[in-house]
């Protein structure tokens, strides 16, 4: 059972019927070291994105951007992660697991370096609030299609 105690009837369940007890030491294992390291780098990765960062400061960030409905604007960066999310699955089935990472980190990178120059030359360049919402939209897509997944 995956919650709780197992069924005290002794009813054997289909799914646990193949399943075999392994120790903690084998998942240390030199055949299962490569399928931790990049398990664990991945996770690392998706948590080190910044992705919160960029949700909870989404509002703060449209307000300085000029965005008259900052509210509205947050709501927006949910519904675009809502909607990466949905079109990640029928791509992770087209493509696979791994151009969708390469190309959600891409794409987070890039969303961020443009993000950080529109903010920083949000004085001198008239463009600089309707980019920084593109490029924070664009960062919530690239993490729903691909690490956020």
């Amino acid at each position: 059972a995956l919650w709780g105690a197992p069924d005290a009837s002794g009813g054997d369940d289909k799914d646990d019927k193949d399943e075999k007890k392994v120790s903690t030491a084998e998942l240390f294992a030199p055949a299962n070291r490569r399928a931790v390291t990049i398990g664990t780098g991945l996770f690392f990765l998706q948590q080190m994105s910044g992705v919160n960062a960029i949700v909870y400061f989404s509002s703060a960030m449209f307000v300085a951007a000029g965005v008259e409905s900052a509210v509205a604007a947050s709501v927006a960066v949910c519904a675009t992660n809502v909607v990466a999310t949905i079109l990640s699955g029928q791509a992770l089935d087209r493509l696979g697991r791994k151009p969708l990472l390469t190309g959600s980190f891409i794409g987070m990178g890039i969303s961020c370096l443009v993000m950080s120059y529109a903010m920083a030359n949000q004085a001198t360049w008239a463009l600089a609030g309707p980019v920084a919402v593109i490029a924070v939209m664009s960062y919530i897509a690239s993490f729903g299609m691909g690490c956020g997944a």
